[in-house]
């Protein structure tokens, strides 16, 4: 572990959340600046506190206990048991199982809560992107994003059963007047919440829904800022002889991460805004509560870890990835 200098101590001790958040930073911590990672694509938090981290170019699964010292690595390149070809997104299973989504060939690893590999299998069709991965406490799994299959083809976010086949899918895509866009701009982020339902967080425009894993949608909170852009807007497919052409116009695209639960009936989405990253805090019964400018070089939000007050984050440190350890408390 390695702490922040001194003056950027004081900084992160001293940042101040906006007026009506309901969160204090205490200290801010760095994690694995000495480590050799490459691109650290994705993240999540388990259920006892421990961080696992897609290590993209060295085709590993990092974890990383509540303290933040590297717990275990796995993985490879290759086909192999335990290898990858494009490792893409993680998702620690409620039992403390991981699982690796493999871009290649849409396939899922299984690997015990000490790194060791269980087993690959593959879902019943591929994706075009894959902005949310998740597993159920029944062994379920929901993916959002987009696929050219079939009739889930309109839609965002897909459930697979415990043998990995296809049960249905649900909630609506962002708005696109060439659904070959789609394929580039994605769906949006999902989330498992405390009670075993789905947050999904959708792009452009910025809508959140609450679906049971069934499908029921729960409910559905406008998000507090409109954008005058869509995905059209944002991405060009033209269709060539030669192929397609894809290219992203000049216009500042915001974002959304996955929301983060803060506690059973609370979360956080990680929204941001060309060099700008804010917070915008939602409650499952009453919607939006309050947003929150956050320092941009803190990263993505991974998860809240509540018994120890700490918010883990994926960023950059000095041009490297870094895990940063964000102690905080909550205002009363």
């Amino acid at each position: 572990m390695l702490l922040l200098p001194f003056g950027d101590t004081l900084f992160a001790q001293g940042f101040q959340f906006d007026s009506g958040f309901p969160l204090e930073v205490m200290h801010v911590s760095i994690i694995g600046s000495d480590e050799e990672f490459t691109i650290l694509l994705d993240s999540d938090m388990g259920h006892d506190g421990f961080v696992y981290l897609v290590d993209m170019y060295n085709y590993q699964i990092v974890a990383v206990d509540p303290a933040g010292e590297i717990a275990w690595r796995s993985g490879g390149q290759g086909q192999g048991p335990g290898e990858f070809r494009t490792p893409y997104r993680i998702s620690a299973a409620p039992d403390g199982t991981v699982y690796v989504f493999d871009r290649f060939g849409s396939a899922i690893s299984r690997f015990s809560r000490q790194g060791e590999f269980i087993d690959r299998r593959q879902v019943d069709f591929s994706f075009e992107s894959v902005d949310g991965f998740v597993v159920h406490a029944d062994d379920r799994i929901a993916i959002s994003g987009t696929t050219s299959y079939g009739v889930p083809s309109d839609s965002a976010v897909h459930v697979f059963g415990p043998d990995f086949r296809h049960l249905r899918s649900f909630a609506p895509l962002p708005t696109a007047e060439n659904r070959m866009v789609l394929s580039y701009h994605g769906a949006g982020p999902i989330t498992l919440a405390a009670d075993g339902n789905l947050i999904y967080v959708r792009r452009l425009p910025y809508d959140i829904y609450h679906y049971s894993v069934d499908g029921e949608r729960l409910a559905t909170f406008e998000g507090p800022f409109k954008y005058d852009v869509t995905a059209d807007d944002l991405i060009t497919v033209e269709e060539r002889a030669g192929g397609l052409t894809i290219s992203r116009p000049h216009v500042e695209r915001p974002f959304f991460q996955p929301a983060v639960l803060l506690s059973d009936s609370s979360f956080v989405v990680d929204r941001r805004e060309g060099e700008h990253r804010y917070w915008d805090l939602y409650t499952t019964s009453g919607g939006y509560v309050a947003s929150t400018s956050v320092p941009e070089d803190w990263g993505v939000l991974v998860g809240y870890d509540k018994d120890r007050g700490v918010l883990w984050a994926t960023g950059e440190h000095l041009l490297k990835p870094v895990l940063r350890r964000i102690q905080v408390s909550v205002r009363r």
